[in-house]
């Protein structure tokens, strides 16, 4: 069975609604494959990933910081491998496409502005709780954590 067919039958059984379009997200990054699922009311990402701990990484980030009020997308449900999960979508938008659609305009610059400040946000009230016991490899991301990332 492929990852596309797994994802489908997870969401399925949680979201009871027709499926209108499934649309493949490329990968950046990483192994996890996402896709955004479209009804014909709302529109879901979908996560499959084989690597558990990095995804009880991400639930507990993604728990803990949304504590804080930062705008990060809701998980709705994992399933009982804890390989895919179904989150809520934001939307389609990065802040990459607005920078290449507009340009440096002045509201491409307040959406700097804003993002900068939930990153800040996430950095001084999320970090004072988290438990970096959770973390998966370094507990400081300098310069060693930056380059393997970028490799």
């Amino acid at each position: 069975m492929q990852v596309i067919d797994v994802v489908i039958a997870f969401f399925k059984t949680i979201i009871l609604q027709d499926i209108v379009q499934i649309q493949n997200i490329p990968q950046s990054g990483g192994d996890r494959r996402y896709f955004r699922i479209i009804t014909s009311t709302t529109s879901y990402l979908i996560c499959y990933s084989d690597n558990i701990a990095e995804n009880e990484t991400f639930f507990y980030f993604t728990t803990h910081f949304r504590k804080y009020l930062v705008p990060l997308p809701k998980v709705i449900a994992i399933n009982e491998e804890r390989t895919i999960y179904l989150l809520q979508d934001l939307g389609a938008t990065s802040l990459l496409d607005c920078l290449e659609k507009e340009g440096y305009t002045a509201n491409t610059f307040e959406l700097f502005k804003k993002s900068l400040a939930q990153l800040a946000r996430m950095q001084i009230l999320g970090g004072e709780s988290l438990n970096y016991e959770r973390c998966l490899t370094a507990k400081e991301f300098g310069k060693q954590a930056i380059m393997s990332d970028l490799l």
